[in-house]
């Protein structure tokens, strides 16, 4: 089995605790898990070290005592910049092969794998930085422009969808890893 690592969103009504939103899972979801989509996916162990640090900046924000081996981990908000910067630094391995947790027979498996995973951060960090946009542009706006992260397709209710493009205030987001291995 995969070492997957997802950051996963869902978003909320704050007077009633409604989800809004709906997961790709939510079919097979318990009633607490309902609503979480995805924003960022890793596969692979290489990313073991992507998700340690992120778990220890969780922990740092939320005052929790989250391990590797937790299923689910809360991101609070406050830790969602700290989160994107991690990544960020992520982008790049090193030349030698330290960051293969298995040897290969060629220098171009090598390149190809060192290429895969830089790739895949670069990718999940821009998905961040455009959440975090779009999150700011709710908060000290209150709108949501056509820039904004692709949350449309996850609020599957136009009435739901409506009231949130209306009123953005009025729903709060909730983010957590979901350390799938």
């Amino acid at each position: 089995m995969g070492h997957d690592l997802y950051i996963q969103a869902r978003i909320k009504e704050k007077r009633t605790g409604r989800v809004i939103s709906r997961g790709d899972n939510d079919d097979y979801a318990a009633e607490e898990d309902m609503g979480f989509f995805e924003i960022c996916w890793w596969c692979g162990s290489p990313e073991c070290d992507v998700r340690i640090k992120m778990i220890e900046i969780c922990n740092r924000h939320g005052g929790t005592g989250c391990t590797d081996s937790d299923l689910f981990i809360p991101i609070p908000p406050s830790a969602l910049r700290a989160v994107y910067a991690h990544v960020v630094n992520c982008c790049y391995f090193p030349e030698d092969k330290s960051f293969l947790s298995l040897p290969f027979e060629t220098e171009w498996m090598d390149l190809y794998y060192r290429n895969a995973f830089e790739k895949a951060n670069l990718l999940n960090a821009d998905k961040l930085h455009n959440l975090i946009s779009t999150l700011d542009e709710l908060k000290y706006e209150n709108k949501v422009s056509d820039t904004c992260f692709l949350f449309k397709e996850y609020i599957p209710d136009e009435k739901d969808l409506r009231l949130f493009e209306d009123n953005p205030s009025e729903f709060e987001w909730e983010f957590r890893i979901w350390n799938s291995y």
